[in-house]
């Protein structure tokens, strides 16, 4: 599960709290989190690897959670849905979409 953070992005900075909280909730079993981050998208990323992902993932709006199954099936969860879930709905999203994506 990767979480798309940019640096100036201010509602990435009212997510982060919910993120935050997503990660200490997780257990054994669950998807592991990443958090990657660029300044502004791919067009302003100081780090390579972090610009490589947002260009792969065709990443144009934040926050966005991508939820990736062993499979490498995909599924996004972008910023309206994001906000309508809080911790608990969002915990089991990603344990929903663990055990119903190939």
């Amino acid at each position: 599960m990767i979480y798309f953070d940019n640096r100036k992005c201010p509602f990435c900075r009212k997510f982060d709290p919910l993120w935050e909280e997503l990660v200490r909730s997780l257990g054994p079993g669950d998807p592991l989190p990443l958090r990657v981050v660029c300044t502004f998208f791919a067009q302003d990323c100081r780090d390579h690897m972090a610009r490589r992902l947002f260009e792969e993932y065709g990443v144009s709006v934040s926050p966005l959670l991508l939820y990736l199954s062993p499979s490498g099936a995909t599924r996004r969860v972008s910023p309206p849905l994001l906000w309508s879930l809080g911790t608990g709905g969002l915990l089991r999203l990603v344990r929903t979409l663990k055990h119903t994506l190939p």
